[in-house]
């Protein structure tokens, strides 16, 4: 589900990337990515998949590919802060970009995320 008209404002000097995040994820592949950008095969997609409730999580930047199929289960708002300093695009810079949330059709999904926002 893309959130086209959410697009960023500038970050300025700021180099992270956070969210909230509370839910979960199940099914036969419970593939869920978020996307800062436009696709191709460059630095803007990360996983949560390995998220642990109640532990703030440091997702790493990938070049998209397989989906990991591991459940996740956060039962507490949990903070994920992603790093932007390695972000690449195809085109253009952050502020041309929007967030994109990217599921697995074999999976079911309920969770919310709240507080999207560039830190220091």
């Amino acid at each position: 589900v893309p959130l086209t008209t959410a697009k960023f404002v500038s970050p300025g000097t700021y180099t992270k990337l956070s969210f909230w995040f509370k839910g979960t994820v199940s099914g036969t592949a419970p593939g869920l990515r978020f996307q800062l950008g436009g696709g191709g095969s460059v630095l803007n997609y990360f996983d949560i998949n390995g998220i642990t409730s109640g532990v703030e999580y440091h997702p790493a930047l990938t070049t998209g590919g397989t989906y990991p199929t591991t459940p996740i289960t956060v039962t507490e708002w949990t903070k994920v802060v992603v790093d932007l300093t390695g972000l690449q695009f195809v085109s253009g810079t952050i502020i041309d970009q929007v967030l994109t949330i990217r599921v697995r059709n074999s999976s079911t999904h309920d969770w919310m995320i709240d507080d999207v926002k560039f830190e220091p």
